[in-house]
């Protein structure tokens, strides 16, 4: 590695699970961007946390981890950065739809387990496919939401919930585990439901319900277009304005605070 020269205007960031690159630039202005809670401590050494390492920022896309964060390290310039979902290429086509199952392998050791099980409760659940997300590209990976009725979630840690939000702007009815991050998100009852909840890697609950699921998709039950029609809003939520916003506000308050700068400098 070269070396490093950084300017006093010049600021690092740095992603959430690089505990050895906060302490070798320990004196200089940085900030720490964290994508997920789950793995913070798991590279932290035993006894140490980032404020050790002169972090005083911190941007993050979830509520859950930014709290997370504030309680377990007493870091308070913890800011919540609004996330985007790509409307133009995530979206809801009626018609497209299957009673297929899909789920995203990256983080999912129960999906295979479940479909055992739900397709050892009755035949006429073997026609319905399960199909497993991986190595597909963004497109091939949109066209699979969009065709499938059902999401099936079982991560047990996220940070933001990427793949729930964009199976919801495509229409599916997501079931599993909120993971955590999903929290933000997930309404599991009620009026505004969005989301078919599960306890906790509790994969024979998901199972049942699962099971139940696909029982009132068959009877064209009304609750399945309000939970549609809920989960398509709480995505629309989230677009690029939100996201730009709230980028430059984390940036404009961090050069402010931090180096003096003004509103009108650059």
């Amino acid at each position: 590695m070269g070396i490093v020269i950084l300017s006093d205007t010049d600021v690092l960031v740095i992603p959430e699970g690089f505990p050895d690159i906060m302490k070798t630039f320990r004196y200089a202005n940085k900030v720490v961007i964290a994508l997920s809670s789950s793995y913070i401590f798991e590279v932290m050494p035993l006894g140490e946390n980032w404020k050790d390492y002169g972090i005083d920022w911190v941007m993050v896309n979830s509520k859950v981890t930014k709290a997370f964060i504030k309680w377990s390290m007493g870091i308070n310039n913890v800011c919540f950065i609004g996330t985007a979902i790509d409307h133009e290429l995530f979206n809801y086509f009626p018609g497209q739809k299957k009673l297929q199952i899909a789920y995203i392998n990256r983080k999912d050791t129960l999906s295979p387990l479940i479909e055992k099980i739900v397709k050892s409760k009755s035949d006429s659940f073997n026609e319905i496919q399960f199909i497993k997300i991986e190595g597909l590209s963004i497109n091939e990976y949109a066209a699979v939401l969009k065709q499938s009725e059902i999401y099936l979630t079982t991560s047990q840690s996220e940070g933001f919930p990427r793949s729930i939000l964009e199976a919801m702007a495509c229409g599916c009815i997501c079931i599993g585990f909120d993971g955590m991050g999903g929290k933000d998100y997930i309404v599991g009852s009620g009026e505004k439901q969005n989301f078919i909840l599960a306890e906790s890697m509790n994969f024979i609950d998901l199972s049942i319900q699962l099971v139940e699921l696909i029982k009132r998709i068959k009877k064209q039950e009304p609750i399945i277009e309000l939970i549609r029609k809920n989960a398509i809003s709480t995505a629309n939520e989230l677009s690029f304005d939100i996201e730009k916003s709230s980028i430059l506000d984390f940036w404009r308050s961090y050069f402010k605070k931090e180096l003096g700068f003004r509103e009108n400098e650059k």
